[in-house]
């Protein structure tokens, strides 16, 4: 499962790499992915605010 800590930072050199196609046997997984990333990218709005928040 992916998670917050899975999100790439800007600067990181892996953003400039491609990434591998997805097969089409995987493509059922798709869905699954795509939930997990919506999930990463929540947590990260959460901690984002609650850290602004705390410093301001």
């Amino acid at each position: 499962m992916k998670t917050i800590h899975d999100i790439l930072k800007l600067g990181d050199p892996r953003l400039h790499q491609t990434c591998e196609p997805v097969l089409e046997s995987e493509l059922d997984q798709v869905p699954e992915w795509t939930q997990q990333l919506h999930e990463a990218m929540e947590d990260i709005r959460r901690v984002w605010l609650w850290n602004s928040y705390q410093a301001g």
